[in-house]
């Protein structure tokens, strides 16, 4: 337990400092800004390709080989009892207004309307403009 004089001292230190970061000045900001002009971010989607361009048919480790017939079984048992689809505890409800038809999920939507599903969640959590009658219930 701290002293009240302790917990004084403590609030100005913190005083005008967020949860993570203290807060930056518009001249600390922009000094960070002309520093950092010219210099080149490394593009780490490049990066992360090339490593996995790496392990790409005959040089991934598993190439060729098959689970055996005891690993499939224990694969199986272990996805046993999975909540999937409507059952999954972040299904969300669809709601056609036009025809007044409610699917269980989002995957259920795209798969009805020929949908992608990334793309039809995009759409219905508000991404992308929806141009369907589709909403979230």
């Amino acid at each position: 337990m701290h002293s009240d004089e302790t917990k004084s001292k403590i609030g100005k230190s913190n005083k005008g400092k967020t949860g993570r970061k203290f807060v930056m000045s518009e001249e600390h900001k922009n000094k960070i800004g002309f520093a950092n002009t010219g210099k080149k971010r490394a593009d780490f989607s490049k990066l992360v390709s090339e490593l996995n361009k790496e392990k790409i048919g005959t040089l991934n480790s598993f190439f060729g080989k098959n689970h055996s017939d005891k690993t499939k079984i224990k694969i199986s048992n272990a996805n046993k009892g999975k909540k999937t689809g409507k059952n999954h505890f972040a299904s969300k409800l669809v709601l056609d207004k036009e025809l007044g038809v409610f699917y269980d999920s989002i995957t259920e939507a795209a798969n009805i309307y020929n949908f992608r599903l990334s793309t039809l969640n995009r759409i219905l959590n508000g991404k992308l403009k929806n141009k369907t009658n589709l909403i979230l219930i």
